[in-house]
């Protein structure tokens, strides 16, 4: 598969975890969720970096590490920016949480979305409740405070949503 055919099937994935976000918007364009982060799951960080690195042409630069994923029970190591893709997100268990789960049961891969809202934490709590999506409480990850879309299977993919204000660290 050619660079631009793998980070095209990488953000395809991503599109399909994050369309339950869509459920939240409820007014104009400026309330349409945007994917900011793809979470890349994986047990080898540095192995998954050289083949991210060689199959979609990252540039050559550092990666980062990020705060831990407490929803998710992860490490977390943003990747070199690529343009116009959203920001990439290496993520390594290191707790027994839903990121472990996800590796046992569909194996390393493209496995969360980051959504970010225009919408304060309270109101994203309000329209999700009445688009009858059920979100975590509120807790630390590698993009501030964030909250897990749940009621999908324990092992992915998962949809971590970001309020207004949420502290982007990455």
């Amino acid at each position: 598969m050619t660079p631009e055919g793998a980070l095209l099937a990488l953000i395809a994935e991503a599109v399909g975890i994050a369309a339950s976000a869509r459920r939240l918007r409820l007014r104009g364009e400026a309330d349409e969720p945007r994917i900011v982060a793809l979470g890349i799951a994986t047990v080898d960080t540095e192995r998954v970096e050289r083949q991210l690195r060689a199959e979609l042409g990252l540039p050559h630069g550092p990666s980062f590490e990020l705060p831990s994923d407490l929803l998710l029970g992860a490490r977390c190591r943003r990747l070199p920016e690529v343009e116009s893709v959203p920001m990439l997100i290496q993520l390594e268990p290191d707790t027994e949480g839903r990121l472990a789960a996800s590796l046992a049961r569909a194996g390393e891969g493209p496995l969360v979305a980051w959504v970010a809202t225009d919408l304060a934490d309270e109101e994203l709590r309000r329209r999700a409740v009445a688009a009858g999506l059920v979100l975590s409480r509120p807790a630390g990850g590698p993009l501030g405070s964030e909250r897990l879309v749940l009621g999908g299977p324990r092992h992915g993919p998962h949809l971590l949503l970001l309020a207004t204000g949420a502290t982007m660290t990455a």
